[in-house]
């Protein structure tokens, strides 16, 4: 078995394992009256984030920045 064969499989299970774990992924650019908030100071806003939603009612957002990829409980 080739080595890109083996890659190949490795992400399909990867990609079933997040489509049977994940139920909703919302990604957030700008305040709306729907968004989330992530801090209470409107001057420390955390955009852009995704929220994800998990089958077993769990929340985590993950917020985007240039040098860093953060996880928030």
């Amino acid at each position: 078995m080739a080595a890109g064969t083996r890659n190949i499989e490795t992400r399909a299970k990867l990609r079933l394992e997040i489509r049977r774990r994940v139920e909703r992924i919302t990604f957030w650019f700008r305040r709306s009256a729907n968004s989330p908030r992530l801090v209470e100071d409107p001057a420390k806003e955390l955009f852009p984030f995704a929220e994800v939603r998990f089958t077993n009612g769990k929340c985590r957002y993950i917020v985007l920045t240039k040098r860093v990829i953060m996880t928030l409980p």
